[in-house]
């Protein structure tokens, strides 16, 4: 609908057709001897030059995440992996974050380990602004939306578009690390089910979820 509205299509060119590589999204979490929290952030436009890298805002707060006492105690008491992914436009920052390896924190790039296979594999996506919670949402696993600079995200790399996350969202926004951490327990303690309105969010946003996608663009370009 957004598409057809803003890019100037007329009626019926665009189809409803699924995304093709979702065929592949199968979820595979409940197949791991240890489950994975997979918290990935997406990359700041302004930050690009490594000069001002680590005093940044953005490398701090997550230097917080993945050092911060109660997050690992969660992790100890519930034998669980926080897999901190460095995001492809800044791969090449992993080396700011890999101090704060430890037994139940990983810190992985694309060179490392394909992202697609940790989205399938992880029980809880913790991201900020990154369009990766669309791939956990249609898989029907929680979400965690950790919203620490806002202002300052849209104001220097994008501004807010159609989808707004406190109305839209496939799960909680919080924008302090005592929420995040309160809300991590909380999904950990549910053991990794997804609340009912962000699932009903999904079933809305996600009226085609199967493993047809590809046959249904096969057809239409046939057509």
């Amino acid at each position: 609908e957004y598409i057809n509205s803003h890019f100037g299509y007329t009626g019926g060119e665009v189809k409803y057709l699924g995304f093709a590589r979702y065929d592949r999204l199968c979820d595979t979490s409940d197949k791991m001897s240890i489950k994975q929290i997979l918290y990935m952030p997406t990359w700041r436009a302004n930050l690009r030059d490594d000069q001002h890298f680590e005093s940044s805002r953005y490398f701090q707060k997550i230097k917080e995440v993945l050092t911060h006492s109660e997050l690992l105690d969660v992790l100890e008491r519930n034998n669980l992996e926080l897999i901190y992914f460095v995001h492809p436009s800044i791969r090449e920052k992993k080396r700011y974050f890999e101090p704060f390896v430890s037994s139940r924190i990983k810190v992985l790039n694309n060179e490392d380990y394909d992202l697609q296979k940790l989205i399938c594999s992880a029980s809880l996506l913790i991201t900020d602004f990154s369009s990766v919670y669309f791939d956990f949402a249609y898989q029907g696993k929680p979400v965690i939306y950790y919203h620490f600079d806002y202002q300052d995200y849209r104001k220097n790399h994008y501004s807010e578009g159609y989808f707004n996350y406190e109305r839209d969202g496939f799960g909680p926004v919080v924008h302090n690390l005592p929420s995040l951490i309160d809300n991590i327990r909380a999904i950990v303690t549910n053991n990794f089910d997804i609340s009912t309105i962000y699932s009903h969010r999904a079933d809305c946003f996600f009226p085609r979820r199967d493993q047809n996608n590809c046959l249904r663009h096969y057809e239409a370009l046939c057509k």
